[in-house]
């Protein structure tokens, strides 16, 4: 493959850039209205973009973030959940084994040794009961094989119609499980007509088999506790409370993660009441800053089917989000300002440069036309001598004064580009000298009437005094009104008038020369840049 000459392939770009930035500006210049609005729209679509863009990108990382953090919650709710049931299973495990850990005694066939067991495990629970001063809320009992699972209640307990119940609900629901099902060890049945949570302790005389591929044991009896609503809203209360002395879940590992940040608990039974609520809750409930999450215990888990357990702990994401938006709204807002007084900065400096580059073309313009009207008369003239036509002295003499006239008049033309071109390099220098007021005015009158004949140009009052100038200069600035004057009147031919007067301006008089017209006069959008 022949190499490829960068230069020739930018060059043909650069100059249709060029081209087109210079039609904008030309554009802009006839519609400096629709040119803002376009500008404006050139530096605020794209930050608009990426504003959008950022916005999305923030919503999106505080949903995924909120979702994080509701993740963690739920598997700290199933934890303490899952600790909620060990803690019982573990209180159970003492309360049914304190006599025998093998519970020969429910094997012998005697009554009454099943009778003092049971006894003796309601004793417990009342024990335990009295240094809480919580009322009779839990009974023991137990289901006896060899009397067609017949519970065995406390001598000395009256059991309420609705627990009785209760308990021959259980004892129908352990009787319908799989022989699988009943040697499990431990297991919970939450009874929702009454709303007991019963503890259940199948035992059998065989040893435990830990082997899930051995047939299950048969299963001689069950030793069971039951535990009514207000003793279950009384523990979790305990163990959720910030104000307990010593709260439970506080006394884990997955307690101590808690401890150190503020988390606030609700948990609802199966019909919606609320079982334990933080003193907290309420306040902080529905607000943007904080993140709930909910754990509902399914009947696969075999707990408290139906209760549903929440937490709220505060979240800094939507902070660190609105923070983040706040910021990169304000810093695009100060780049949008800055890059739009940059464009408009451009575009007027655009605009000036087109503006300039027109004047200049016609500038060139007037003073080519300037430059060859007195050419062609002294060409013409020189000529009609040189040939003879003009041989007589007064003819001689009239092109002669004719030539001399045109040449003043190119001479004054080329003084003003010189003049102009030293405007704009800035090296102009004035040198005040005496000049006579009257043949400043009678020599700027007589130049532009010698280049338009026709027009009248009356010199009104003007004093005869000497005033210290540059006498170049204020020639040139006089000729300049005069030529103006005529060049943009209304009336052919036109008419001029030069005046002059003293005005008093403290220790020195201010000179004014007037030229008055009957002209098209400026716009009122451009005197202000008569000085320019």
């Amino acid at each position: 493959m022949l190499p490829i000459d960068l230069r020739l392939v930018m060059r043909p770009l650069t100059a249709a850039i060029e081209r087109g930035f210079y039609a904008a500006i030309q554009w802009s210049l006839k519609h400096q209205g629709p040119a803002v609005a376009c500008l404006l729209l050139a530096a605020l679509v794209p930050l608009g973009t990426l504003n959008l863009l950022q916005y999305q990108t923030m919503a999106q990382y505080r949903q995924q973030g909120n979702q994080a953090m509701q993740e963690q919650l739920q598997y700290l709710l199933g934890r303490l959940v899952l600790e909620s049931y060990n803690n019982l299973n573990g209180a159970a495990g003492k309360l049914f084994h304190r006599r025998n850990n093998e519970h020969e005694e429910l094997f012998s066939g005697d009554s009454a040794e099943v009778q003092a067991t049971v006894d003796l495990m309601q004793q417990m629970l009342q024990e335990s009961c009295k240094c809480e001063s919580v009322s009779d809320t839990r009974a023991a009992f137990v289901l006896e094989g060899n009397r067609n699972w017949a519970p065995r209640f406390p001598s000395d307990l009256r059991l309420q119609p609705p627990a009785a119940a209760a308990a021959a609900r259980a004892r129908a629901d352990f009787v319908s499980r799989p022989p699988d099902r009943q040697d499990v060890g431990f297991y919970f049945y939450y009874d929702r007509p009454s709303e007991r949570l019963f503890l259940m302790h199948p035992v059998s005389p065989e040893p435990f088999r830990d082997s899930a591929s051995l047939p299950p044991r048969r299963i001689r009896a069950v030793m069971g506790v039951i535990i009514d609503r207000e003793e279950l809203k009384y523990g979790f209360t305990k163990a959720f409370s910030r104000d307990h002395t010593m709260p439970s879940r506080y006394d884990t590992p997955i307690g101590v993660v808690l401890a150190r940040a503020d988390y606030y608990f609700e948990i609802r039974d199966e019909h919606g009441r609320i079982i334990y609520q933080d003193s907290q809750w309420k306040k902080y409930d529905g607000c943007d800053d904080y993140i709930q999450a909910s754990f509902l215990v399914t009947p696969e888990q075999g707990f408290l089917t139906g209760w549903r357990v929440s937490a709220m702990t505060p979240s800094t994401i939507g902070k660190v989000t609105d923070r983040s938006l706040q910021q990169m709204f304000l810093a695009s807002a100060v780049v949008a300002v800055l890059l739009c007084l940059l464009l408009i900065i451009l575009f007027r400096a655009g605009m000036v440069t087109a503006k300039v580059s027109n004047m200049q073309t016609d500038i060139v313009a007037g003073v080519s036309h300037d430059l060859k009207t007195p050419l062609a008369g002294i060409l013409a003239s020189a000529q009609l001598i040189a040939s003879g036509r003009a041989s007589k002295p007064q003819d001689v003499k009239e092109f002669s004064g004719y030539i001399m006239a045109e040449a003043r008049r190119l001479t004054a033309v080329v003084e003003k580009v010189l003049t102009m071109a030293k405007l704009e390099s800035q090296q102009l220098t004035m040198q005040p000298t005496p000049v006579s007021l009257l043949r400043l005015v009678d020599q700027a009158i007589e130049s532009v009437r010698c280049a338009f004949p026709g027009v009248t140009i009356v010199k009104g009052d003007v004093p005869d005094d000497d005033i210290c100038a540059d006498y170049q200069g204020l020639t040139t600035v006089l000729v300049n009104l005069i030529d103006n004057a005529v060049r943009y009147s209304r009336e052919q031919p036109a008419w001029v008038q030069v005046d002059a007067h003293w005005v008093p301006g403290g220790e020195r008089r201010v000179l004014y020369l007037q030229v008055s017209d009957r002209g098209i006069g400026i716009p009122p959008e451009e005197q202000p840049f008569i000085f320019q």
